[in-house]
């Protein structure tokens, strides 16, 4: 890849490095929707949401599932730092689908007149948001 057409990124977790590498431009999910970035990009510090994260090069496109976290963008460097990252591929679309129904089952228990939390109703609404972002990163279809 040519050097002065790439940016450099690095994830991070609290495990550790995920993955790094040079690639022609990154969307991210951010809470209000996406961002993306390419070569010379303004500095910026964001936060960002759950959902898919995607790397373009010439040949291919890398995508990583990603909970919340920060990205700092400075000199053709973007890096990441999240709660959760994961592979494409290394994503257990089962657990994901059934954390996604487990999820669905608890919210509608949550009708208006019943005795869930709101907490417990956000908690239920977040857990959904991330399997269903698991899911669309692995390019699984969800089945309601």
């Amino acid at each position: 890849m040519s050097e002065t057409a790439t940016i450099k990124y690095e994830i991070v977790t609290p495990r550790g490095k995920i993955a790094g590498g040079e690639c022609l431009s990154v969307i991210l999910p951010e809470p209000q929707g996406e961002i993306g970035i390419l070569k010379s990009h303004i500095p910026l510090i964001a936060a960002l949401g759950n959902g898919v994260m995607r790397f373009k090069t010439n040949a291919e496109e890398k995508r990583f599932f990603i909970s919340k976290g920060f990205l700092e963008v400075k000199d053709n460097n973007v890096i990441i730092l999240a709660e959760i990252a994961e592979k494409a591929e290394e994503i257990d679309t089962g657990r994901a689908r059934s954390a996604y129904k487990r999820a669905l089952a608890r919210l509608d228990i949550a009708s208006p007149e019943s005795v869930m939390k709101p907490e417990e109703r956000t908690r239920a609404r977040r857990s959904k948001e991330r399997a269903v972002a698991r899911l669309k990163t692995a390019g699984v279809s969800i089945d309601e």
